[in-house]
């Protein structure tokens, strides 16, 4: 991958992580949806933005997409996986993947 690839993906991805953090969900959607590579993560962040914000199809969907990445993963599994310094964002991303249907 090239550096100017790398540096977009990046940029995305904390874009689109700081937008669901302020809760604007819609915001997020779109940004995760303009990553020219989507990795399992991404699937997991858009259940979650879907979920919080009511579109329960697309949020199944994207989950479903996760899954097939990540087929034996957890709830329980997002606090060892990802490394939150604030349990509140994590409870947060947990919140809407467990609205998805994600289960413990």
């Amino acid at each position: 991958m090239g550096s100017f690839l790398a540096a977009a993906l990046f940029n995305y991805v904390v874009s689109s992580i700081y937008v669901f953090e302020l809760r604007r969900y819609k915001d997020a959607i779109d940004v995760f949806n303009k990553m020219p590579i989507q990795h399992a993560w991404d699937h997991a962040y858009l259940a979650a933005a879907y979920a919080h914000a009511g579109l329960l199809d697309d949020a199944h969907r994207q989950l479903a997409a996760y899954r097939a990445a990540r087929p034996a993963i957890a709830l329980a599994d997002f606090g060892s996986h990802l490394p939150y310094k604030d349990q509140q964002s994590l409870d947060h991303l947990i919140e809407g993947l467990r609205k998805a249907g994600l289960r413990e």
